[in-house]
C-alpha cells in the first residue's frame, strides 16, 4: 500500500519524550514489514528541516556565547542525521508529484478558502514555553493541504498524520480519493 506520513510522524519517531512516539514507531513497524511502501516528498524533507531549526533555538536558547557556526552545524547534523535513519529503512521511495506549483497553489488556495479553523489563545510560546499570551490560528495550514495534495498527486492510498486538523479534509472532494487517516 503506498502511504505518504505527515511530518509530525517522522518528528515524534525520533523524540523519544513525544507524546506520539510509540504510535509514530507502530507506524515505521509497518514499512518494515513491507505493509506500506512510504512516499517523502522534497515538501516533507523541508518542513522536518525547518522542525529541527526550532529545536536547535530551543537547545541554544540556553546556552552562552553560541554563534552562527555551531547552530548551523548543529542543524546540519540533525538533519544529515535524520536523513541516514530514513534511508535505513527498506520501502522508502522520494518522489515530487509532477505537478505544476501553479496548480498545487491554485488547488491549495481553494481547499483553504473552505477550512478557516479558529483563533485560540495559549499562555505560553509554542517554541521556547515561555509564559505569555500567545494567539494562533489552530486549523488547517498551507502546509497541511499540500502534503494531502501531493500524497493524492503521488497516487498514495493513505495520508497518515497525529494532526487532528486534517480531520477537515477527510470530506474534502479535492482530496478524494486519498484517505486521511489521523491517529
Amino acid at each position: 500500500m503506498n502511504v505518504y506520513f505527515d511530518s509530525c510522524v517522522w518528528i515524534s519517531a525520533l523524540i523519544s519524550k513525544d507524546s506520539n512516539h510509540d504510535k509514530a514507531l507502530t507506524e515505521i513497524q509497518k514499512i518494515k514489514l513491507n505493509i506500506y511502501n512510504v512516499y517523502i516528498s522534497d515538501h516533507l524533507l523541508n518542513e522536518i528541516h525547518d522542525y529541527i531549526k526550532k529545536i536547535c533555538i530551543i537547545i541554544q536558547k540556553g546556552k552562552k556565547n553560541t554563534s552562527q557556526v555551531d547552530y548551523k552545524l548543529i542543524v546540519r547534523t540533525m538533519y544529515n542525521d535524520f536523513i541516514a535513519k530514513l534511508l535505513s529503512l527498506p520501502n522508502i521511495t522520494f518522489m515530487n508529484p509532477n505537478l505544476s506549483s501553479n496548480m498545487l497553489y491554485q488547488e491549495s488556495n481553494l481547499i483553504i478558502k473552505n477550512h478557516i479553523g479558529v483563533i485560540k489563545k495559549d499562555i505560553k510560546c509554542p517554541i521556547c514555553k515561555s509564559n505569555y499570551d500567545f494567539w494562533e490560528h489552530d486549523g488547517l495550514y498551507e502546509s497541511d493541504i499540500i502534503h494531502a495534495l501531493i500524497s493524492k498527486e503521488l497516487k498514495c492510498g493513505i495520508l497518515i498524520t497525529f494532526d487532528n486538523d486534517f480531520n477537515t479534509l477527510k470530506t474534502e472532494p479535492n482530496i478524494s480519493p486519498l484517505t486521511i487517516q489521523v491517529i
